[in-house]
């Protein structure tokens, strides 16, 4: 025993004694740490469940509402309680889905206290005529998911208005990037590699503006440049941010993946298309990759890592850019105007 739990047990007033002098064997405690151990669902609990669920689902929509469940009427007067979150819950509800309403179109998940929905990763087997999310969804991959409302749970928090997100990209696409600094880390690494994709457009060739920062690891076998070119602290960050092309991003172009959300840590990646509008490479479009990972910080989070991945686009995406992107540089005057919200660095996280 250690000395919290012996210490803990003491104060309750309970024998912790590790010798016995009465002949007698040891008193042994077990003691279980971090919330109780979860319990199975009885028939009868699984019988009730069905019986709200049911109550619950519209079949001429094919929407089933779950939002609550907690504090559902009628099964709170029977002493029970659904906690979602746990696993024997959604295990459950995911069977009562399959057995009796693999048609499921909508679902309604809102304040359930979910912080991640993994839980959910085989929901799709169970209704397969759902239709497909995407992104931060992943774990809902499969399901076809016309609907999937989770609007009140912790797993939202980071994406629940456009105050928590930043206008990153407008920023970026100004002629001030040192207004960068607040989204990112003080400790916070950076590093950054390009490729030409010979198997490409063959016109959008001429990478030097990022070959002297350039970290690909493949090529980079100096030690020393290795080192160098690994950007270390928010200030160095942002000053490299700024040595950078003058861009403008094509926000049709985004696609947004978030890997993880935790209330340790937000993991999630960036897809997009830009244009370069000054110097030499003006009018040159490039495809990107930027990884973040951030961390709590004050109210909301931080960029503690980012990888900054630059090649030459695909013909499809150069078909599919979007006629409008400006060949004008954002000035500090526009950043007034409303965003394109694509990225978040303030707000809460998961808590």
């Amino acid at each position: 025993m250690d000395n919290t739990s012996h210490g803990a047990l003491k104060r309750l007033g309970l024998p912790v004694n590790h010798d016995r002098r009465d002949g007698l064997e040891p008193q042994r405690w077990k003691i279980i740490r971090g919330g109780s151990a979860p319990v199975p669902l009885t028939e009868d609990t699984i019988t009730k469940l069905k019986v709200c669920m049911s109550k619950r689902y519209d079949p001429a929509t094919k929407t089933l509402n779950l939002e609550n469940l907690y504090y559902d009427t009628d099964l709170s007067s029977e002493g029970i309680h659904m906690v979602l979150s746990r696993r024997t819950v959604m295990s459950a509800v995911i069977t009562i889905i399959k057995e009796n309403i693999p048609e499921l179109v909508s679902l309604g998940l809102s304040n359930n206290k979910l912080y991640n929905i993994d839980l959910m990763s085989t929901l799709h087997q169970a209704a397969p005529d759902l239709i497909r999310t995407q992104g931060y969804l992943a774990p809902l991959e499969g399901m076809n998911l016309i609907e999937l409302r989770l609007a009140g749970n912790p797993l939202c928090d980071a994406f629940s208005d456009d105050a928590a997100y930043v206008r990153y990209y407008m920023i970026y696409d100004s002629s001030n990037r040192n207004a960068l600094l607040d989204a990112y880390h003080e400790q916070v690494t950076f590093s950054m590699m390009y490729m030409y994709n010979r198997g490409q457009t063959r016109d959008q060739h001429d990478f030097s503006a990022y070959h002297r920062e350039s970290r690909n690891l493949k090529k980079l076998l100096d030690p020393v440049r290795r080192q160098k070119n690994l950007r270390c602290g928010r200030a160095s960050v942002v000053s490299l941010l700024s040595e950078l092309p003058v861009t403008r991003h094509d926000p049709a172009s985004y696609v947004i993946d978030v890997n993880l959300a935790s209330p340790a840590m937000l993991n999630f990646t960036v897809h997009g298309l830009y244009e370069e509008v000054g110097g030499k490479t003006k009018g040159t479009l490039r495809a990107f990759s930027r990884l973040f990972i951030a961390v709590p910080q004050g109210a909301g989070v931080a960029i503690i890592n980012e990888e900054l991945f630059i090649t030459n686009p695909t013909a499809k995406q150069q078909e599919a850019t979007s006629s409008d992107i400006s060949t004008t540089p954002v000035t500090d005057g526009d950043l007034t105007t409303t965003p394109v919200t694509v990225m978040l660095y303030r707000g809460d996280i998961p808590r």
